[in-house]
C-alpha cells in the first residue's frame, strides 16, 4: 500500500563523498558549513568569498606565487626568482623589485628577526635589511649548504639543512652571521681599506667586528671588546683576499660612512666577526628535516615520519635549544608547504612510517586528526599516484569575518580541500572543496593579511588577488557552488516516486554587476577604447578606473567617472565625465597623456534587477554514480522574500536504490542554502 510523506531533507553538509558513492557522494564545492543553534535552521552553507585582481605588476615573472610574508607594514612575495617589496594601502598597491634569487620554482621560507628579512630556496639564503633596504646573499662560509626551510625564536634564525639531520642558528639577530670569522689584516689609511687574509664572505656589511693585536692598530682603532666596529664590505661577495672598511656604527655601515684611517699600523693585527657555528641534530629516529615553524615558544621539527620539539633552554655554550623529550610527535610529514601556523594553532599534512596520516592540527603539545575517512582515502590515492604524489601540498590559514580555514592544496592532483576550522569539531570536521569554473583547484597558493584585509597570490600565474566575500566571482569567471546531498533510501529498499522538492534558500537577494575591462586612450581625442563587455559602457554609467603602470592624465584611481558613449559598435568608444550631469550634457574631461601599463576601467557595482537568478537540480538514482538532466527552478527577484524554490514531478528511484539530489548555482548573487524539504510516496511492489 502506497503510503504519502513530506519531510525535511537534510541537504546541508560537508564533504564525506566516500571511496564509493554509493556509501555516501556528499560534496560541497565553492561553499562551507555555518552552524547556529539559535538560528532558523541548526545549519545553513554559506557562499565562499571571491577573488579581485589587484593587477600589480611582477615584471616579466610569468609564474606563480612561490611564498608571501608580511613583516613591518610590507608584504615580501617570491614570484619565480624574483622577490617584491608591496606597499600601500587597500586598491592603491605598489610593487617593487628589491632582488632575485638562484631558483625560479620550489618553496620558498620566510622569516624575520627585529630588522632582517630572511629568504631560503633550498639552495641558498638571502637577507633583505629593512635599514639598509639592501637585498643580499648570505656568504658566510658556515651557512648551511641546503637550506630547505627557516624560522625564529628569540633573537635567532634557524635553517633546517636538507638532506641532513641538522638544524642551524644565527648568531643572535644577526642574519648574516651563522659561524663567525678571524683573520689578519693589513690596512692603507689613503683608502681607508682594510686587506684580509682570506675572503670577506664573512665579512658582511653591517657586521660587528672587534680588534686584537700584537702590533700596533691603525689609528684610530682599538682593541675590542668592548670596543665594537662595524663592516662595510668592498668588492663582491667572497671576494679572496677580502676586502673591506669600518664603521662606528651600524647606521654608518649601511649608510657607507667609514672611519678614517689616519696610519696603516705595524703587524700583526687580528679582526673577530663575533659568532660561533650552532649546529642541532634531530636523532630520536632515522630521519632528515624536512621543515621547521615555531608555536608557542616551541619549535617543531619535521622529519619525514616523525617530529622533534625544542625549547630555549638558555643553557649551553653554542646551542641555547635543548629537545623535549616529552614531547615527540610520532608523525612527520611529506610536504614542507603543508604546515601552517597561525590564530595560535599549527596544521600539517601527516605521515609516519607506515603510511600517510592524514591532516593533523597541534593542540596544545599533541597532534589530533582532523581529516575524515573520504578525505583520507583521497589523499591516499594522491599519494599512490607517481603522477601526483602529496608532496607539493601547499597549506595556508585564513580568517574571514571570524572563521578560520585551513586551505590545502594540491597542484598535481589539481584540487583544493577546505578546513572550516571554526565549526569543525574533533568528531565532526567540517571540510569543503573549491574550484574554478573548469573545474580546476582554487588559485589560491600563499596568503597575506595586510592592512585589514586578506590576499592570496596565484599558483600559477603572476597575480595577486583580494579576497573579497562581496563579490560572487573569481576576478570576473562566475563561480560554480555545488551541493551533492547524502543518498536516501527508504526502509525495505521500496521504490520512491519524489513529487516534489523545495529548497529553502536566501530569497529575493540582490544581484551586482561586476563588469571590469581593459581599454586604450588616445589624448588628442580624449577617446577611451573599452576592449569588453560592450554592451555596459553607456552614457551616465559610474565607473572607476585601475592600472598597472599610470593611468591617462589627470585621471585617477578611486574616483569614479561617468561614461559619454560614442558609438553603438564594438569595441566601445566613450569619453568620461566628472558627473553624471556633464556625461548627459556631453561635457567631456581632457584627457593629455595616453597613459602606461595595463589600464582597467570597472562598473561601478549596480544592481541588476531584470534577471532573476536559477538553480539547477539534478537526481542520482545509483547511488551518486551518474546523474540526470538539470531541471531549473527560479530563485526569486529583488525583494521576492517569500519566494520558493521548488521542482516537481521528479521521477521514481527503482527498487533498492536511494535519491542523491545535487544542487547547483551559477550566478553573480549571494547563495545561502538554509534547508530543504521534500514530498514523496512509497510505492508497492
Amino acid at each position: 500500500m502506497a503510503n504519502n510523506d513530506a519531510k525535511d531533507y537534510d541537504i546541508v553538509g560537508s564533504y564525506d563523498n566516500q571511496r564509493v558513492s554509493t556509501i555516501n557522494a556528499e560534496r560541497t564545492v565553492n561553499m562551507f558549513e555555518y552552524l547556529d543553534p539559535q538560528g532558523k535552521r541548526p545549519k545553513s552553507m554559506l557562499p565562499t568569498a571571491g577573488l579581485v585582481d589587484t593587477m600589480l605588476p611582477f615584471g616579466a615573472e610569468t609564474g606563480g606565487a612561490r611564498q608571501t610574508f608580511v613583516f613591518n607594514g610590507a608584504i615580501y612575495q617570491v614570484y619565480g626568482t624574483s622577490v617584491y617589496r608591496t606597499t600601500g594601502t587597500t586598491g592603491n598597491l605598489i610593487n617593487t623589485l628589491i632582488g632575485t634569487i638562484g631558483t625560479s620554482a620550489g618553496y620558498v621560507g620566510i622569516d624575520a628577526n627585529t630588522f632582517q628579512v630572511i629568504f631560503v630556496d633550498g639552495q641558498a639564503g638571502y637577507i633583505w635589511d629593512t635599514n639598509a633596504s639592501t637585498f643580499e646573499p648570505i656568504t658566510d662560509t658556515g651557512f648551511p649548504a641546503a637550506p630547505v626551510d627557516v624560522c625564529y625564536l628569540d633573537g635567532f634564525f634557524v635553517v633546517a639543512h636538507g638532506g641532513t639531520n641538522e638544524f642551524q642558528l644565527s648568531s643572535y639577530n644577526q642574519g648574516m652571521v651563522w659561524s663567525g670569522a678571524q683573520a689578519t689584516f693589513t690596512a692603507d689609511s689613503t683608502t681607508d681599506i682594510l686587506t684580509l687574509s682570506i675572503s670577506n664572505a664573512n665579512f658582511a656589511t653591517g657586521v660587528p667586528v672587534t680588534f686584537t693585536t700584537t702590533g700596533t692598530l691603525p689609528a684610530p682603532l682599538a682593541v675590542g671588546p668592548p670596543q665594537t666596529y662595524y663592516v662595510i664590505r668592498v668588492g663582491l661577495p667572497g671576494q679572496n683576499p677580502g676586502t673591506i672598511k669600518l664603521a662606528t656604527t651600524y647606521a654608518n655601515a649601511i649608510a657607507g660612512t667609514a672611519i678614517d684611517l689616519t696610519t696603516n699600523g705595524a703587524p700583526t693585527n687580528t679582526i673577530s666577526v663575533f659568532g660561533q657555528v650552532q649546529l642541532g641534530q634531530i636523532t630520536s629516529h632515522p630521519g632528515t628535516i624536512v621543515a621547521c615553524r615555531t608555536l608557542h615558544r616551541r619549535i617543531f621539527f619535521f622529519s619525514q615520519n616523525y617530529t622533534e620539539v625544542w625549547e630555549n633552554a638558555g643553557v649551553g655554550t653554542n646551542l641555547p635549544f635543548r629537545r623535549n623529550n616529552s614531547l615527540l610527535m610520532e608523525v612527520g610529514t611529506p610536504a614542507i608547504g603543508s604546515v601552517a601556523v597561525g590564530f595560535d594553532r599549527m596544521f600539517f599534512l601527516a605521515q609516519d612510517k607506515d603510511g600517510l596520516a592524514g591532516v593533523m592540527e597541534v593542540r596544545g603539545t599533541e597532534s589530533i586528526p582532523v581529516s575524515n575517512r573520504a578525505l583520507d582515502y583521497q589523499l591516499a590515492q594522491y599519494a599512490a599516484d607517481p603522477a601526483s604524489g602529496v608532496e607539493d601540498a601547499r597549506g595556508i590559514l585564513i580568517k574571514e569575518n571570524g572563521l578560520i580555514f585551513y586551505r590545502l592544496n594540491f597542484t598535481l592532483a589539481n584540487h583544493t580541500f577546505v578546513l572550516n576550522v571554526s565549526m569543525s569539531t574533533q568528531e565532526s570536521p567540517k571540510w569543503h572543496e573549491e574550484e574554478i569554473l573548469n573545474g580546476d583547484r582554487h588559485p589560491a597558493q600563499t596568503h597575506a593579511y595586510f592592512d585589514g584585509v586578506n590576499y592570496y597570490g596565484s599558483y600559477n600565474a603572476p597575480i595577486f588577488y583580494r579576497v573579497n566575500d562581496q563579490v560572487s566571482t573569481n576576478a570576473g569567471e562566475a563561480i560554480r557552488r555545488m551541493r551533492i546531498g547524502r543518498q536516501m533510501s527508504p526502509e525495505g529498499y521500496t521504490r520512491l516516486r519524489i513529487d516534489r522538492f523545495q529548497l529553502d534558500v536566501l530569497q529575493g537577494a540582490e544581484i551586482f554587476l561586476d563588469i571590469t575591462s581593459t581599454f586604450t586612450a588616445v589624448a588628442a581625442t580624449d577617446i577611451i577604447t573599452v576592449a569588453d563587455f560592450t554592451e555596459f559602457w553607456q552614457t551616465g554609467e559610474a565607473v572607476r578606473l585601475d592600472s598597472n603602470g599610470a593611468l591617462p592624465a589627470p585621471l585617477a584611481k578611486n574616483t569614479t567617472y561617468y561614461i559619454i558613449r560614442l558609438n553603438a559598435g564594438i569595441p566601445a568608444s566613450i569619453r568620461l565625465a566628472l558627473t553624471q550631469q556633464d556625461a548627459f550634457d556631453g561635457i567631456s574631461i581632457d584627457i593629455t597623456t595616453a597613459g602606461s601599463g595595463v589600464n582597467t576601467i570597472d562598473l561601478v557595482p549596480k544592481v541588476i534587477d531584470e534577471i532573476a537568478p536559477v538553480i539547477f537540480l539534478s537526481i542520482s538514482k545509483d547511488g551518486g554514480q551518474t546523474y540526470g538532466n538539470l531541471t531549473k527552478a527560479p530563485m526569486g527577484n529583488i525583494g521576492q522574500r517569500t519566494f520558493r524554490s521548488v521542482w516537481r514531478k521528479l521521477g521514481t528511484t527503482p527498487r533498492g536504490q536511494g535519491y542523491t539530489p545535487k544542487i547547483e548555482f551559477f550566478n553573480k548573487t549571494p547563495f545561502v542554502v538554509l534547508g530543504a524539504a521534500w514530498v514523496f510516496e512509497q510505492l508497492p511492489e
